[in-house]
Formats: structure tokens, C-alpha cells, sequence
């Protein structure tokens, strides 16, 4: 389906090409044709009627073109649920530690977790109660075992892929024509540019990386995926696609075990999760017999309201403005491009965007420790634009 895509969109392409310089010469000849010609312009002005009618025609013939297939439809594809499939019931992991460390430091006690396969396991908790060390903990257990093919996904994924070898290279290590193939497929249908699937891994997003790991952990059939964060970069029409992968593979035999910050994430995508807080392993709960209010009150160990109340503020000065702000990012690459915006008193302005979309960049510009190309950043009315940082900590700039 994705090779009958593709060229279908490519042939469609260079029609298409074709008719919008037919169309910008009519259009030329239009716009110049004297007053004093009106049988030429009658004469255009039919030609015109037929090229808006070749126009639709196109429109017409575009929406009946193959679509290009689902990425969670190919990966589901390339996944053997009988050769990776753990039978019903295995232990994958029992786990009772004592105390989870790093260094000197306690993270958590009395840890128990067990995990049988095929099932998925949420782990959540505050920031620095130790998840990711547990996480890691877990992999190193794991990962050696002949009686599982467990595969890790680390909150620091960029480590893990081979920066200098190309995605196709990563996913088709034999480089038979065959592999390569399907590797092409897979790339594709996670919305990869023919030009990303042949740079080095090192030229990719965060976002783009993310889903470059989780195929090549797919591919080698692994049946037990622990995930750190995986969600991270994605958008959330992707986060939807991987978790209806997960559910699927999940039922065909698989066990997962995922940390995530994010409430709703691990309701849609776990049976069982477990809570940590304040050094202590609170303990696991169905997530069919909890919600998130109850979730958050166990990583809380008090009542939380989840409901925001937002005052109106009727007073609104304005605090910051940023016009026309161009930034490079380390890579000499533009990471901020003409950026715009106003903050006002009595406010949060939030900016979202996938990993590797100029936030730490506007960050870094915003409080001196990154220099502007081009543009202004004016402060309570004074341009502090590419100011040193103890500048903007003279002016009350705090970045945390």
C-alpha cells in the first residue's frame, strides 16, 4: 500500500506541477492582454474556464488516491505476535528490594513488583522519587535473561541509537534488499522524508528518534518493552498511535512496563499501576478500580484538587514582548525563525511544541544565555536584547 502511495502522490505531484504553470501563464496573459483585444480576452477567459475545470478534476482525483498507511497499521504489520508472544501467566519480574539507592542517596523502600507477561504495568510518582532509576534497575535485570527479549527505551533515547548510521541502516543491519525494504516502509509510514531515512540519526528530532528506537525494538521481536517516558516528544495524535500499538501487542503477548507523568496517558494504556512517594513504594492498584483523582492522591498521600481556579485579572500590563526574534540552535541550525509574541501581567503564557522546536533556544535568548540573530526582546518597555545573563537577573528574569 505505502510503495502504491507513493507513487500515486508522486505522479499526481508532477501533473499537478504542470497545470499550475499552465494556470500562472493564463493568469499572466490576463492580467496584460489590452482592453483594446476583447475577442483574446473572451478567448482567455474560456481558456481559463477549462484549466479551473482541469483543477477540480485534480482535486477529485486526489481525494480517491491510495492513502498512506497508518504507522501503527505497518509496525502491526511487521510484528510477529507467535514468535514474540509470552505465554500466559510468566513471571517476567518479581521484585522485592529492600532499598532503591543512587549513590548515598535513598530513593524508596520496601519496592515489590511483580510483572507477568502478557501485561502492562504504569509506574508514577513526583519528580525524584526514583521511577527512572527503578526503570533502570529493572532493565539491567531483564535484559540478560535468554527466557524473554526485553529491550529498554531510556528517558535519554539519544544515547541509545547509533548516531552516525542512518535510520535504514539502523532498522536493516543486513542489508538485504528485502530488509531495507521494509525498513522503507516502516519510515514511511511514521511520516519520514526520504531524506531522513538516508542522514545520520544524529540529524533527527527528538520526536523522530523516539519512533526510530521503538521500530528497531519491534523489529528485533522483543516481548517486553520498559519504557521510560516515550511519550515525551510525541504529539498527542502520535502518543494515540503508539498506545493503540501497545494495546495491540499487549494482547498478542507482550509485557510492558512504562513510566509517564501524564494521568490520562497511564489510565489508557496500563492494567496495573504502581505509585511511589516521598521514599516510600506506596504500593499497585487495577487501573479498572482507580481514577485519576485517586492516582494522585496516592502519589500526594493527601486530598488534591485537580480543578484550577483562574481569577479574572483586569489589570494587564504588558511585561514582555518579543518581535521578529531569529535564533540559531547549537548546530548552527535556525531554531527560532521571525518569532512574535506578547506576555502580559497576570498571566502564563505557554508554549508547546514537540522536543527540538526552539523551546530551549527562546529559553535561552529570553534570559541572555543564547544570542539573537536578528529581532527584539523588550522587558517592561526596555530593549534587552542579547543583554548579558546577570543583566536579566538584575531586572527580576528568573529561569528555572
Amino acid at each position: 500500500q505505502e510503495q502504491i502511495s507513493r507513487k500515486e502522490h508522486a505522479q499526481y505531484q508532477a501533473k499537478l506541477e504542470t497545470y499550475r504553470k499552465i494556470r500562472d501563464k493564463v493568469d499572466h496573459q490576463q492580467a496584460t492582454i489590452s482592453r483594446q483585444d476583447p475577442h483574446g480576452g473572451r478567448l482567455l477567459k474560456k481558456k481559463m474556464h477549462t484549466v479551473q475545470a482541469i483543477g477540480r478534476r485534480f482535486q477529485r482525483e486526489a481525494e480517491q488516491m491510495t492513502p498512506m498507511p497508518e504507522w501503527e497499521e505497518a509496525i502491526l504489520a511487521a510484528f510477529d505476535p507467535v514468535k514474540a508472544a509470552l505465554p500466559a501467566g510468566k513471571t517476567v519480574l518479581r521484585l522485592d528490594l529492600p532499598q532503591l539507592t543512587a549513590g548515598d542517596r535513598v530513593l524508596a523502600q520496601n519496592i515489590h513488583l511483580w510483572v507477568t507477561g502478557p501485561e502492562k504495568i504504569g509506574i508514577i510518582g513526583p519528580n525524584g522519587v526514583g521511577k527512572s532509576t527503578l526503570l533502570k534497575l529493572l532493565a539491567d535485570q531483564l535484559l540478560p535473561r535468554d527466557d524473554i527479549r526485553a529491550a529498554y527505551m531510556a528517558q535519554n533515547y539519544f544515547d541509545q541509537l547509533p548516531r552516525g548510521l542512518t535510520p535504514v541502516e539502523i532498522l536493516a543491519p543486513s542489508g538485504r534488499k528485502e530488509d531495507i525494504t521494509r525498513a522503507r516502509t516502516l519510515l514511511g509510514s511514521m511520516k519520514y522524508q526520504a531524506e531522513e531515512m538516508d542522514h545520520p540519526a544524529a540529524s533527527l528530532s527528538g520526536g523522530q528518534c523516539a519512533k526510530l528506537l521503538f521500530l528497531a525494538m519491534v523489529l528485533r521481536g522483543s516481548n517486553v518493552l520498559i519504557l521510560d517516558e516515550p511519550t515525551a516528544v510525541l504529539t498527542p495524535q502520535e502518543t494515540d498511535k503508539l498506545f493503540a500499538v501497545l494495546r495491540n501487542m499487549s494482547n498478542d503477548g507482550k509485557a510492558i512496563v512504562i513510566i509517564t507523568h501524564k494521568l490520562h496517558e497511564v489510565m489508557a494504556i496500563s492494567d496495573r499501576v504502581a505509585v511511589l512517594r516521598k521514599g516510600q513504594y506506596v504500593g499497585d492498584v487495577p487501573t479498572s478500580q482507580t481514577d485519576p483523582q485517586k492516582l494522585t492522591e496516592m502519589m500526594m498521600g493527601r486530598s488534591v484538587t485537580l480543578n484550577i481556579d483562574r481569577p479574572l485579572v483586569e489589570h494587564r500590563p504588558l511585561r514582555l514582548e518579543v518581535r521578529d526574534l531569529s535564533v540559531r540552535s547549537d548546530d548552527g541550525v535556525l531554531a527560532l525563525d521571525h518569532v512574535s509574541f506578547q506576555a502580559m501581567g497576570g498571566e502564563i503564557l505557554g508554549v508547546a511544541g514537540i522536543s527540538g522546536s526552539g523551546q530551549k533556544e527562546l529559553c535561552e535568548v529570553l534570559t541572555g544565555l543564547r544570542k539573537a540573530d536578528s529581532g527584539s526582546i523588550t522587558l517592561e518597555g526596555e530593549d534587552v536584547t542579547n543583554l548579558p545573563p546577570w543583566a536579566y537577573i538584575d531586572r527580576k528574569v528568573s529561569h528555572i
